[in-house]
């Protein structure tokens, strides 16, 4: 792997350790870090992109879901998220009327059930 396979990409303030080598000092001091191979072993910060998954919501946000027989959307906040199936599958839990419930993503499925905005949602029920 290189730095580009790292979450930290061009933002790194990589700081050079015992580790290093000539290689790999010129390399950064060059700005061509990308072209060192295997720095997962060298830089304790690198973390690999690959492994992480961009939530569609942060815990606390408000979130709007369409319901059958309703005028209005209902208002949902978001309490937190967990994985599974090698995170293909993403549960996002939501809480409502002091309960909470959970909604199962297919991290490959396009479709949007849940939206930032009353509005939106309300939108999206009107396109229908």
């Amino acid at each position: 792997m290189t730095c580009k396979d790292c979450i930290h990409g061009n933002v790194c303030q990589y700081i050079p350790s015992d580790l290093d080598t000539e290689e790999v000092l010129e390399a950064c001091a060059t700005g061509k870090s990308d072209e060192i191979k295997g720095i997962e072993d060298i830089c304790s910060d690198f973390e690999d992109k690959s492994k992480f998954i961009k939530l569609p919501y942060k815990i606390g946000d408000k979130i709007y879901h369409n319901v059958v027989n309703e005028d209005e959307p209902q208002e949902y906040t978001v309490v937190g998220f967990y994985c599974e199936d090698e995170a293909k599958i993403i549960h996002a839990e939501f809480e409502y009327n002091g309960k909470t419930y959970a909604h199962s993503y297919d991290v490959l499925d396009e479709g949007i059930y849940y939206y930032n905005s009353a509005e939106a949602a309300k939108a999206e029920k009107l396109a229908k």
